[in-house]
């Protein structure tokens, strides 16, 4: 599954991003990178991405702006926190905003890659079960009408 995983990262941090970015390519994700949250907006307006992955602060912005602005752009991408705070009040908040998950760094970079197949596969299954819903809905209302 990771090789068709489009990942958009923000982090300020650009040698972090760097380092993080080349892990994932070579984990089979294609990773483009972002140091602020108008690129990340910018960015994920022209390309489709499975996995947002953003810092919880960028250039001093709150990245809960982005999982917001995200999440209404796209409610199927799983969007991830990295943040360096462990504060319980922030990690509600940033799934309040519509993160799937939540990561406080430091965190290993097989966390990372854990977490982003675990996001990514769970945004899929709720995508097929939304269909499956959608399409036996339908078939109930077209099996109502014809028993009436």
């Amino acid at each position: 599954m990771s090789s068709s995983l489009r990942v958009l990262l923000v982090d300020d941090d650009e040698d972090f991003s760097e380092i993080l970015g080349d892990f994932l390519v070579g984990c089979g994700f294609t990773v483009m990178t972002c140091t602020s949250l108008t690129h990340c907006m910018e960015a994920f307006s022209r390309g489709a991405f499975n996995v947002a992955l953003i810092d919880g602060s960028v250039r001093g912005r709150d990245g809960c702006e982005a999982v917001e602005a995200l999440r209404l752009a796209d409610p199927d991408v799983a969007i991830v926190v990295l943040s360096g705070r462990a504060d319980p009040a922030r990690r509600e908040q940033a799934f309040a905003s519509g993160a799937n998950a939540y990561m406080t760094k430091p965190c290993s970079l097989a966390e990372i890659r854990a977490t982003i197949h675990d996001a990514a596969e769970s945004r899929r299954v709720a995508r097929r079960l939304h269909r499956e819903a959608s399409t036996r809905a339908t078939a109930g209302v077209g099996l109502a009408s014809k028993l009436s």
